[in-house]
């Protein structure tokens, strides 16, 4: 039996080294959720499209820290990712589930850790820096820190965690803090601070991140997405089993296009005269569907703008960016 599960710190509730503890690693002997436990895991999470696979990753990380999921002192969170795009492979969003943490959670290692071996520990005071790098044990005014730093001691080792404010603030998609970054800026980086100074010295806590560190991984999609203009879809956010959707629209799906669209959509194309190009959405206006003979005038502005200028001025029929009206 390993050090940490003779554990126990003797506050009321706590399962460390008794047949119930779940989450403490147990050499040779890994569990698994039963069905029933998937279940609930997933609705707890918000992680309905997360693989068995997925859960049991979950399970082997949970037995290694000693967090238990059902607490929501560790949980699974979904990201849509850009993958494919290698040897001809069409580029695709597919949702990657990540192993995270509270920053309670965090520090229920470090003391479950000290505990079990009979040491001491301690998470010191954040220290922020600004711009010009000095020191302030407190933090006012409107202006952001630049960096936070927090050192932890486990016995007799020390750990340092410096979170700079470029690395983990987390943007809206116009590139500005996102409202709780605006609102608990310095909390927020020294949270990152303190998880960075955990994993430091805790072996226990290796791999395991907590949501305000990850949050910059949502700056990438942004960028990614404007890049592309292709729109991801919904992160799920294990600790809250909220799910929380990226501000951007869908795209418009495509309309299911007739044969007088069809045979339309390839008329604008030909057309020669802006003239012509009128006359092609003035017939196919009367014989489509709203949708399609928006999809049509869509395709019918890029061609206008690529035509020479002529004088036309029927607004009706006209596509709806004309730089000569």
């Amino acid at each position: 039996m390993s050090d940490l599960q003779n554990s126990n710190t003797g506050n009321g509730g706590d399962l460390v080294g008794t047949a119930d503890d779940r989450g403490v690693h147990q050499e040779g002997n890994l569990s698994r959720y039963t069905t029933d436990e998937r279940a609930r895991l997933r609705a707890l999470m918000g992680a309905d499209d997360a693989s068995d696979a997925d859960l049991d990753v979950l399970a082997m990380v949970s037995q290694r820290s000693g967090l238990d999921p059902f607490l929501k002192q560790i949980y699974l969170v979904g990201r849509r990712t850009k993958t494919g795009g290698y040897r001809g492979e069409p580029e695709r969003w597919e949702t990657k589930w990540t192993v995270q943490s509270s920053i309670d959670g965090l520090r229920e290692v470090l003391f479950r850790t000290a505990d079990a071996k009979g040491v001491d520990c301690s998470i010191g005071r954040p220290v922020w820096f600004d711009a010009d790098g000095s020191p302030h044990r407190f933090w006012v005014g409107d202006a952001n820190p630049t960096a936070c730093e927090v050192e932890v001691t486990l016995g007799g080792r020390t750990g340092y965690g410096v979170a700079t404010w470029d690395q983990f603030c987390q943007t809206t998609k116009q590139g500005t803090p996102n409202s709780m970054w605006s609102q608990m800026g310095p909390h927020m980086l020294a949270k990152c601070a303190k998880a960075l100074a955990i994993r430091d010295v805790c072996s226990l806590a290796s791999g395991i991140y907590i949501d305000e560190e990850m949050q910059q991984a949502e700056n990438r999609v942004f960028a990614e997405a404007r890049r592309t203009d292709t729109q991801p879809k919904s992160l799920s956010r294990g600790s809250s089993g909220l799910q929380s959707a990226i501000a951007a629209p869908e795209q418009e799906a495509a309309p299911e296009w007739s044969e007088v669209g069809t045979i339309a959509a390839g008329d604008i194309e030909r057309a020669e005269t802006r003239s012509a190009l009128v006359s092609v959405l003035e017939n196919a206006k009367k014989n489509v569907g709203a949708a399609e003979y928006k999809a049509l005038r869509t395709k019918g502005t890029q061609r206008w703008n690529e035509l020479p200028a002529e004088d036309i001025t029927d607004a009706e029929v006209e596509p709806e960016s004309n730089p000569d009206a």
